[in-house]
């Protein structure tokens, strides 16, 4: 059963699942000005410098089985300091924050799974802060297998948080997300890979040696 989430300030901790794919170039995380209608949101940028995606780790370790499975928990808040809702489109739970790898001073974007429904979206207050773990887990260097590592087994990492800030509650996830957008990004924090025995019986089932 999924915990129920909950939006306060600087609050509980909820379960968000994630599931990676292969490497995509990405976009630096801005705001999209060129999108935004909406007269209460007149400076994006403004949003961007006040609000916050804050991983408070310097790194975040990644459990290896096998040398073929990881799997790793990256807690983080979201912190809304604008006068708007943000809206968290999803499938029951918000997709939640992306995940990106520096290489060779580029961010790479990991591609998301998704489930495909339309579930009403989830909401941050303005003042409010979210308190969420985005769990990992897919493949590791493998070859034909998804969802995939992305990158070496020494990695720096930031998560990319996509929210829709608007002045109404919007009932369904695919009317939200046609709305304007902003990014925000984390700071930069390590990965460190971990062996894990195949005996572990803390490993999650269906994770084979």
């Amino acid at each position: 059963m999924m915990a129920p989430n909950y939006l306060v300030p600087c609050a509980a901790m909820v379960s968000l699942l994630g599931t990676l794919g292969c490497g995509t170039p990405a976009r630096p995380p801005v705001a999209h000005k060129s999108e935004i209608s909406t007269g209460e949101l007149r400076d994006g940028d403004a949003i961007v410098a006040t609000s916050s995606l804050t991983v408070e780790k310097d790194s975040v370790s990644v459990l290896l089985r096998a040398n073929q499975w990881f799997e790793a928990e990256v807690p983080f808040k979201l912190h809304n300091n604008s006068r708007l809702l943000w809206g968290l489109p999803g499938c029951r739970v918000p997709d939640g924050p992306a995940i990106e790898t520096l290489q060779n001073s580029v961010w790479r974007r990991w591609d998301l799974e998704h489930d495909l429904c339309d579930s009403p979206p989830e909401y941050v207050e303005s003042g409010m802060t979210r308190v969420d773990t985005l769990h990992l887990a897919g493949c590791f260097q493998r070859e034909r297998c998804s969802p995939a590592w992305v990158g070496d087994s020494r990695e720096i990492l930031r998560l990319v948080y996509r929210v829709y800030p608007t002045s109404e509650r919007i009932k369904r996830s695919s009317e939200l997300s046609r709305l304007p957008y902003i990014e925000l990004s984390s700071r930069p924090f390590r990965a460190v890979v971990l062996p894990r025995p195949c005996g572990d019986t803390k490993a999650p089932h269906g994770l084979l040696c």
